[in-house]
């Protein structure tokens, strides 16, 4: 190297003192440009990969750094930027623009967000994946296409959360769905190593297509009417059947009061009646005729008219003829 160096000199006729000088000062335009080639500066929000004859080497953080020129070659990759990949619609913001224009895809057979439901319907739901970067090197290096495999890995994901439910329980949990897929897909993410963290998933307006929505919709309204008439039909059964069912209670109630007090009353009769036999036996004669005039009592109060006759005769002549 230096021969050639001196050879370059000579060409130009440096020698003797000029050549020591014109020496010194090709060797500080040599370190100047290593150093400017070497020379670095990583972003806040990034790392840097840094990779020597093609392979990893090192990672650095933010600020300045060096690396050998020619031999090393600076990778810088955003750590904390949040990413995202969309499924099933594009964003787009042009210059001036403070929101950004939502586009939908064609929902034709080969579209990402065209997918079939658990009860063998079909809907549209797209969604978003937000994600940042954790680990550079294994971002770079461990998985040929990492971006793809993301976008594999979420439709594989949602697809598989979508067909196990109906299309109404897709329209209405959405949330649910985006909660239950992140943890699924960071483990699938985890599992190939591939440096990827997922911050969210955001599953964005859920419809059937459009070629079947008048007819989707029409099957809503029906089931809408039978719910209000199950509503109506239970409101109902709940009005007349606690009430009927207190009615047979009241019911059954009175009927067990009264059987109570006829058994009672029955009993009571037994009582006396025991009594009045007891006293019969002792005095049977007595008694009879005890019994003869309080029967012969109660007919007299309750008849309307009394006729006397005496036995004797021989025909029905009354001797009295008493009336009340």
């Amino acid at each position: 190297m230096w021969e050639k160096i001196k050879e370059f000199m000579d060409d130009f006729g440096i020698t003797g003192k000029n050549f020591t000088i014109g020496f010194v000062v090709i060797i500080v335009l040599i370190a100047g440009v290593t150093a400017y080639n070497g020379a670095f500066t990583i972003a806040q929000d990034s790392q840097g990969v840094i990779t020597r004859y093609g392979k990893y080497n090192r990672t650095v953080n933010p600020g300045l750094g060096f690396k050998i020129p020619y031999i090393e070659q600076l990778k810088e990759v955003k750590t904390k930027k949040v990413f995202q990949a969309e499924f099933g619609f594009s964003t787009s913001r042009k210059k001036g623009q403070n929101a950004a224009t939502v586009k939908e895809e064609a929902y034709g057979t080969g579209s990402t967000a065209l997918m079939l439901t658990g009860d063998l319907n079909v809907v549209v739901a797209p969604w978003l994946v937000q994600f940042k970067i954790k680990d550079p090197k294994a971002f770079l290096f461990n998985v040929e296409k990492p971006l793809e495999l993301l976008r594999d890995t979420s439709i594989k994901v949602i697809r598989a959360i979508v067909g196990d439910r109906s299309v109404v329980e897709i329209i209405a949990e959405r949330e649910q769905i985006a909660a239950e897929g992140i943890p699924i897909l960071q483990a699938d993410l985890n599992k190939a190593e591939s440096g990827i963290q997922i911050v969210t998933i955001e599953m964005q307006k859920t419809d059937v297509p459009g070629p079947v929505r008048e007819s989707f919709n029409a099957v809503n309204i029906a089931d809408q009417a039978k719910q209000k008439r199950i509503f109506q039909a239970q409101k109902e059964y709940n009005d007349v059947i606690p009430n009927a069912a207190g009615q047979a209670k009241a019911t059954i109630e009175r009927a067990n009061g009264y059987a109570i007090a006829k058994v009672n009353k029955a009993n009571g009769d037994v009582v006396e009646f025991n009594l009045l036999y007891a006293k019969y036996l002792e005095a049977s004669e007595i008694t009879l005729q005890r019994l003869y005039y309080e029967t012969m009592d109660i007919v007299a109060l309750n008849a309307k008219s009394i006729k006397i006759l005496d036995g004797n005769l021989d025909s029905l002549l009354p001797l009295l003829n008493v009336n009340k």
